[in-house]
């Protein structure tokens, strides 16, 4: 298992609802219209973006998130968890931040 997936107390690994970037660097780089986030120590590359839509609409709907690892092909319950950090991503700018 890539060292870049979370594993339980019991050294299971987690739902994908529960992926964390463990163990990996992250690295924030600020670009146009957005930011790219990368681990650059992951086997798989994680990388994903996100950036403002022209038409930005309320509620977190005016950012695209794009993910991307460095393989065509991987395993499934890899790919589900990678669509669900990017689904946590989605729900957590779509509630703006009160304080």
């Amino acid at each position: 298992m890539p060292p870049c997936i979370a594993r339980n107390s019991t050294g299971a690994t987690v739902s994908s609802r529960r992926f964390r970037v463990r163990r990996c660097r992250v690295r924030r780089e600020c670009i146009r219209e957005g930011v790219r986030f990368t681990l650059p120590t992951c086997p798989n590359a994680l990388a994903w973006t996100l950036t403002a839509q022209e038409d930005a609409a309320p509620a977190g709907t005016g950012v695209l998130i794009h993910a991307t690892i460095n393989r065509t092909e991987h395993d499934p319950d890899f790919i589900e968890s990678i669509e669900a950090f990017v689904e946590d991503w989605r729900a957590g700018l779509a509630h703006p931040v009160i304080g």
